[in-house]
């Protein structure tokens, strides 16, 4: 206990603040490298190969059968999906006026991963009907330009459906799904460039946007082999522009609920690359990219809740994707903490989605670590800092304890996607309480339906933008050492 006061100083003036200007156009975006060569596209394997082949498929067949987590997850999967094909079908009119549709089409992308996958892992036929009835619903809907994580996430879906359920698709199906990638989600990135700078930008929009549509290009190469090889060179001159965010030490800048966000997909441009093109192109090696899992343990105070700096809220949900780094980093225990995550979000009803469960399922790292406490975090720091964009200091007087004391302060620049002025923003708890907190961020069109701002006014980032006018996003709202 005693270092923590000593240390609160300390922090506090080494967390710096750093400034930022947007980036013109990289030459990249028009004429990337040719690092996907014509070859490769053109011995490119047969469907499914969008995060598993045909073998990693067999091989998950066989471990729900004879890994009790994987059976166990597999089980949890088959709740979910069950529960999917009960719901009505999807229905893409916004639910307000000014609202895009981003979080109908997420639904659409949860009922494809998680019924498509329920399919090829058990043969219900149950499962296929749903999902192409999901997939015909998505295809058939416009996907609306302005707002282009919605086009992007679509394609991506609507990739992984074509791709896993292949061979039960009609050649009518099949043409009418690779049009819709084809038209609505890829040839939309091959004009006017200088109006999609989401592409080449430094936070979530690059990864998100760049992966569904690398999915959508690696899923119909075989009928686009040019176009497919254009999106997936221009994705991997465009990642380490985001993929910079995470160092030095794996902060993701625009705090951790945007972490699981823009680096879930990420990973799966990852797995996607690797197999459909058997490389990652070394996607994963950027300088804090993989430490970026075990900074989210970090950020997550003894009660479970995150140090919710930005538009971050304070509950931290099952983060299925850190098995995937778990696996990567030959790190089981965490894997063993995540696992324990999800069983008491499943108990209290609350896990965050379906396609979390996929994820798990794909990325569960084998043997099946052991559950002991005593596993957990085997050498993690009770002081730590990590620098980068938005610098954060942490400081526990011990690990795996919900009555510990835990403070964590943060630095950086409200200059920046989703950014709050918070410089100097911490929470502290202790003895199970949350005594100093961040409060939660707001629904976006609610905040602007109150202040009348526009989309542009409201995520504008300037210094006299009208955003810090709004109380939690402007300084008065945010807990800061003054």
């Amino acid at each position: 206990m005693r270092p923590l006061p000593r240390l609160l100083l300390l922090s506090a003036c080494l967390l710096g603040v750093s400034l930022r200007a947007a980036e013109a156009m990289p030459p990249e975006m028009i004429r990337p490298p040719e690092i996907v060569t014509p070859a490769a596209i053109q011995t490119i394997p047969a469907h499914p190969r969008l995060l598993a082949d045909a073998a990693r498929w067999a091989e998950l067949r066989q471990l729900v059968q004879t890994s009790p987590t994987h059976r166990e997850l597999y089980a949890f999967l088959r709740l979910s999906a069950d529960a999917l094909l009960q719901k009505p079908p999807v229905d893409y009119t916004p639910k307000r006026p000014g609202e895009n549709i981003l979080a109908i089409i997420r639904d659409a992308e949860d009922r494809i991963f998680t019924l498509a996958m329920m399919y090829r892992l058990s043969g219900d036929k149950q499962y296929l009907d749903g999902s192409l009835a999901v997939m015909r619903g998505l295809a058939a809907t416009s996907w609306p330009e302005g707002h282009f994580l919605d086009p992007a996430t679509a394609c991506g879906s609507l990739a992984i459906g074509y791709d896993w359920l292949y061979d039960e698709l009609s050649p009518a199906e099949r043409d009418t799904f690779a049009a819709k990638i084809k038209t609505a989600g890829l040839e939309l990135t091959t004009r006017n460039h200088t109006q999609l700078s989401f592409l080449w930008a430094d936070f979530n929009w690059n990864q998100i946007c760049n992966t569904g549509l690398t999915l959508g290009a690696l899923a119909i190469a075989d009928r686009e082999p040019d176009l497919a090889r254009y999106v997936v060179n221009r994705t991997i001159a465009m990642i380490p522009r985001v993929a910079a965010a995470y160092a030095p030490d794996g902060v993701y800048p625009e705090g951790p609920g945007y972490w699981a966000y823009g680096t879930s997909y990420h990973v799966m441009l990852i797995e996607a690359l690797r197999s459909s093109l058997h490389t990652s192109h070394n996607l994963e090696k950027f300088p804090g990219f993989l430490e970026s899992a075990s900074v989210i343990d970090q950020v997550t105070g003894p009660s479970g809740g995150y140090f919710n700096y930005f538009d971050t809220r304070p509950g931290r949900t099952n983060q299925n994707l850190v098995y995937w780094f778990a696996r990567e980093t030959r790190r089981p225990d965490l894997a063993t903490n995540e696992l324990a995550r999800l069983r008491q979000a499943l108990a209290d009803g609350k896990p965050k989605s379906s396609v979390g469960l996929a994820f798990a399922l794909l990325w569960f790292p084998p043997p099946t670590p052991p559950a002991s406490a005593d596993s957990a975090r085997p050498s993690a720091p009770l002081h730590w800092q990590g620098g980068g964009h938005q610098p954060v200091a942490i400081l526990r007087s011990a690990w795996n304890d919900p009555a510990a004391t835990w403070f964590a302060i943060k630095g950086g620049t409200a200059n920046y996607s989703h950014g709050h002025m918070d410089s100097g923003s911490f929470v502290l708890e202790a003895g199970g309480v949350r005594w100093a907190l961040d409060p939660e961020i707001e629904d976006y069109l609610d905040v602007r339906s109150r202040t009348g701002l526009t989309h542009g006014q409201f995520f504008s980032y300037a210094q006299d933008s009208q955003r810090w006018a709004h109380f939690r996003l402007g300084p008065e709202g945010n807990n800061l050492l003054r």
